[in-house]
């Protein structure tokens, strides 16, 4: 690949022609020899950063290393430096209003950058796809039948690879004195040239093609072996019964991957239970297929189309729908909108922060009216001054940009464990983001400067050297509208914040119509039972023990939890009725679920363990009920897609949200567990105030079950909690950085303030003669700003009405946008005004009339 041309185009223009073409040889070597050892996008990185180290003085042109340009800027920058120290306040101000406005942008634009990596390191990534379902009524699902991939490559030329990648459960295996479990994923061959993912030992096509040989990632590696070869050694399963030999070491997964593996084995090991539910009639395996290289997979729908009707169950509706694997991360995490959320954030800020610079650069210049004066009389073009003012304004956004990027790259740590996330923290990252940083100052810089110095080139010598500065004060309309827009941005967060928060409060104490508060879970692993028989009595006894506790209100088994139910789904029809098929999700619960759940049934019964004999039946929700058209329950019975038998519904439970509030409640059917029940979990109810009791009870006996694990609870209440997590960030984010922008706004307006009081000292000053008091003059002086205020406020209100309903419309149950937001947003900002500009005011107003009308 040859290496990108733009840089150097560039750089050419300033280096000795004589070393141009050696040095961008070498530069092209160097390249190529990154890209055999790196990933592109770092190759490209460590050709960038040696573009901008050969900018050198001993390798520039003659006129650049000694020129009157070179002098020019040299005297420019000391002149700059110097002024930097001379206006210590604004210097400062300056600085810490851009640092915080950029460290904020790029911490934001570096969680974006983040979010928007996951999977992009594949080779093969413009031709893999996942493969999901759609049905007309119940939209996508990112899941599909266990035998669809092998059939889609065996009919379809076009698709050259295809694999299954299931993670269903865990695998305790033994290296002598180690035992460790860890998750399991079965794939197919094909996954080895399907996705890039580094091999540190042995084969990985060779390990998925060979009986009992098992794929290692890295860190499990280390766990079993230390830093020894692991390749060709063996791990024993915990019951003694299987041996698998190690056939391949992969470096561990990135975190922003989307197929995370520890051990990994091919199809053919396989669990029985995987190979009896997997057929054409159940929904929850993740599939990929590899396609030929310029397949449009838009001509292959008929072909897919096929497919599905030959093989899918008669009139279910549902169809593949292959999902580029490059998008399927922002379509499953939903953080689409948050991302655009959170780039907007960015441009605001950075946008405030920009005219923040701008107008303090205004006021500053305003102290040097006679300087400008006595350079133009000894004879300074416009050129010269707009060259000065910009060397100035550049220096001090070079200085923020590399604080910034300091800063930006110190909270890295802080950022990850706020976000979730995992961005780097090495040298090349920190060489990019100040690259990135400086180039933007810089421009900033330019540009920035530009407009005092064009405003002070332009005025009449004498009236500079008096300092005079009521003629052009027509030109406060520029400031006075970038203020507007400051302030119309900065109100738009903080009532954005308010509306987040407004919208998460609702959610979270919406009724969900069932009891989540004082519920521990207890996950059971049955993959840390030697002998699973004795340890299902044992698992019973436990739950019937601590069912005797005086501190506890009831215990029931259950598959899952509310919050977490599988996407699970199936079809089902009323064999006594018409043959309308209804898709409902599914989980497993037993009788005492429904009590500890605090679950209402509001038609039937619910389930009872007394009764031996009752097996087949199920529980309803109301969304299902009323799919079905039923109008009582007498004799009604519900039969699955790919089963055949016949299921008697014997209850129907109160519809409760058991996921986030922001999504609709879907029709839902409930297995019975069985009269004499174990699951994957035991839910139990404690009573109020005895939660340590219960905690301790649950591990004092926790042996008793024979488990190899350790006990794993949580709580129901904070397993809801996290539904909202990523809501929730975004409230703070928005909160957070409408303080940052409220800030960088009120130092922008201080500077108009400085700016306007500096015009009228003399008006403030006839003021004080003619009677008036200094409240009375600093209230004249703040009427200007308060009016820019309310047209910021005006202005922002039809703007936050409109988003706000947008962002709203996003969420299955909300909020109606309040005026309370509007009144908390006006009065905060009124408020920072009134102290920014209204002390600034009232000191000028305080001065002796002596000093004000005093004319030099």
């Amino acid at each position: 690949m040859k290496a990108p041309t733009w840089p150097f185009s560039w750089i050419r223009k300033i280096l000795n022609p004589a070393l141009a073409e050696h040095i961008e040889g070498d530069l092209h070597e160097l390249y190529e020899d990154y890209m055999e050892f790196y990933p592109s996008w770092k190759a490209k990185l460590f050709y960038y950063t040696d573009c901008f180290q050969v900018v050198r003085p001993l390798l520039l042109k003659p006129f650049m290393s000694n020129s009157t340009i070179r002098i020019m800027l040299i005297h420019n920058f000391k002149l700059g430096y110097r002024n930097l120290l001379k206006y210590k306040n604004y210097t400062i101000i300056n600085l810490l209003g851009l640092v915080l406005g950029l460290t904020a942008s790029i911490t934001l634009y570096r969680v974006v950058q983040y979010e928007r990596s996951f999977d992009k390191w594949h080779t093969n990534l413009d031709q893999l796809y996942r493969m999901a379902e759609y049905h007309p009524e119940y939209d996508v699902y990112y899941q599909t039948r266990t035998p669809a991939a092998e059939k889609i490559k065996e009919e379809i030329p076009e698709v050259l690879q295809a694999t299954r990648f299931f993670t269903p459960t865990a695998l305790w295996l033994e290296n002598g004195d180690t035992r460790l479990k860890n998750y399991v994923t079965y794939v197919d061959p094909d996954f080895a040239q399907m996705f890039t993912f580094e091999v540190l030992e042995g084969d990985l096509k060779t390990a998925l093609t060979t009986k009992n040989h098992i794929v290692i990632s890295n860190s499990v590696s280390k766990a079993y072996f230390g830093y020894e070869k692991a390749l060709g050694k063996i791990l024993i399963s915990s019951d003694g019964k299987t041996q698998y030999q190690v056939g391949a070491v992969l470096a561990d997964a990135p975190d922003n991957s989307n197929l995370q593996y520890s051990l990994m084995l091919s199809w053919q090991h396989v669990p029985d239970w995987v190979k009896d539910a997997g057929d054409w009639n159940n929904t929850f395996m993740e599939s990929y297929i590899l396609l030929q290289e310029g397949t449009d997979i838009k001509s292959l729908d008929p072909k897919f189309k096929q497919i599905s009707t030959n093989n899918f169950p008669q009139e279910e509706g549902s169809d593949f729908h292959p999902v580029k694997f490059s998008d399927y991360h922002s379509l499953v995490s939903g953080n689409k909108s948050t991302l655009t959320t959170l780039m907007i954030i960015a441009g605001i800020i950075s946008f405030i922060a920009f005219i923040n610079f701008v107008n303090l650069l205004t006021a500053q210049s305003l102290n040097r009216l006679k300087e400008v004066g006595v350079n133009k009389v000894m004879g300074s073009t416009k050129t010269q001054l707009f060259a000065q003012f910009s060397t100035e304004a550049a220096l001090i956004c070079l200085l923020s940009g590399i604080f910034a990027a300091g800063l930006s790259f110190v909270i890295t740590p802080l950022v990850n464990n706020y976000f979730d996330l995992s961005l780097e923290s090495s040298s090349p990252i920190f060489v990019e983001l100040l690259l990135l940083t400086l180039t933007i100052t810089l421009v900033i810089g330019i540009l920035a400067g530009l407009y005092p110095a064009f405003y002070l080139a332009k005025r009449d010598i004498i009236l500079s050297l008096k300092g005079d500065l009521k003629k052009g004060s027509q030109r406060q309309f520029i400031q006075r509208l970038l203020i507007t827009l400051q302030y119309t941005a900065s109100i738009i967060l903080i009532a954005g914040a308010l509306l987040i928060w407004d919208q998460i409060s609702f959610m979270k104490n919406k009724n969900l119509a069932l009891d989540k508060e004082n519920v521990l879970v207890v996950e059971l692993d049955f993959t840390s039972f030697n002998d699973l028989e004795k340890s299902a009595e044992r698992v019973k006894l436990y739950r019937q023990q601590i069912d005797n506790q005086s501190f506890i209100q009831s215990t029931g088994f259950a598959w899952n939890t509310p919050g977490y139910y599988d996407e699970n789904y199936n079809e089902f029809n009323d064999p006594n009725g018409d043959a309308k098929k209804v898709h409902l999700r599914q989980t497993t619960i037993g009788a005492g679920a429904v009590s500890t759940l605090g679950l209402e049934i509001v038609r039937g019964r619910n389930f009872d363990e007394k009764i031996k004999t009752e097996t087949d039946v199920v529980i309803i929700n109301e969304k299902a009920y009323e799919k079905m058209g039923w109008t009582d329950l007498d004799n009604k019975e519900i039969v699955p897609h790919g089963d055949g038998k016949k299921y008697r519904v014997i209850g129907v439970v109160k519809d409760f949200h058991y996921q986030s509030v922001a999504r609709e409640i879907e029709p839902m059917i409930f297995w019975y567990a069985g009269p004499d029940p174990v699951s994957r979990m035991i839910l139990v109810k404690y009573q109020n105030g005895k939660v340590e009791e219960t905690i301790n009870y649950l591990k004092e006996h926790w042996e008793m079950t024979g488990s190899l694990a350790s006990l794993d609870y949580s709580f129901l209440d904070t397993t809801y909690d996290k539904l909202y997590k990523a809501e929730e960030r975004i409230g703070l984010i928005v909160g957070a950085f409408s303080m940052v922008g409220i800030f960088l706004a009120s130092l922008g307006l201080l500077a108009l303030a400085t700016f306007t009081i500096r015009q009228r000292t003399k008006e403030i000053g006839i003021r004080k003669v003619m009677g008036a008091n200094s409240l009375q003059v600093a209230a004249k002086l703040s009427k200007t700003f308060l009016a820019l205020i309310l047209i910021a406020i005006v202005i922002s209100f039809p703007l936050l009405w409109y988003f706000g309903n947008q962002y709203l419309d996003e969420f299955a149950y909300r909020i109606d946008i309040s005026p309370v937001l509007f009144v908390v947003s006006t009065v905060v900002v009124m408020l920072i005004a009134v102290l920014s500009v209204g002390i600034k005011a009232y000191m000028a107003a305080s001065l002796n009339p002596s000093i004000s009308l005093r004319d030099e």
